[in-house]
């Protein structure tokens, strides 16, 4: 259950990457036909679920990028309060929980949209709940019990939901 005042994360993986350019750096990947495919699927899902977050911040990465500008069409979230942080693009578990805990209060409900394994660290600290898997595409949200992003810290998280591609007939 949601309490009313407390904060909400939603961690959201990007889409399937293309390994179709082998000299094309990391970071510039680009998605391929599933990618393009699972993004707009999940964008609608979260849509179907409310999710309706005050800020959204995506890695910069080509594939993550990518994937924030069609969710946020799909859940008509504004593109130019699209937020890139290059800190999340290689970031490790304890940067991303950085990141949160220096949020500014006046978000409620914060989307960050990026890579693994951080994520899947992350969410076991937060929740002490490990992960079989966070497939690409997948979106978590988890209610924090604070009002304060700078008082998150382990344990203080519960998952509302998981949500993945496969998991979705639209």
């Amino acid at each position: 259950m949601v309490e009313k005042n407390d904060k909400q994360i939603f961690f959201l993986r990007h889409a399937k990457s293309s390994w179709k350019y082998p000299d094309l750096h990391d970071y510039d990947r680009p998605l391929n036909d599933r990618g393009k495919e699972n993004a707009p699927k999940m964008g609608r899902k979260l849509k179907k679920l409310g999710v309706q977050p005050d800020l959204i911040i995506s890695s910069p990465a080509n594939r993550a990028v990518t994937t924030a500008r069609i969710v946020c069409e799909k859940i008509e979230y504004p593109l130019h309060k699209l937020k890139l942080e290059d800190k999340i693009y290689m970031a490790s578990a304890r940067q991303l929980l950085n990141i949160i805990q220096e949020l500014d209060d006046k978000y409620q409900q914060v989307m960050i949209i990026g890579h693994e394994p951080a994520f899947s660290q992350v969410i076991e600290i937060l929740c002490k709940n490990r992960l079989e898997k966070f497939p690409t595409c997948a979106a978590i949200q988890i209610s924090l019990q604070t009002q304060k992003w700078s008082e998150v810290k382990e344990g203080t998280g519960k998952i509302i939901f998981f949500e993945y591609p496969k998991k979705i007939n639209d």
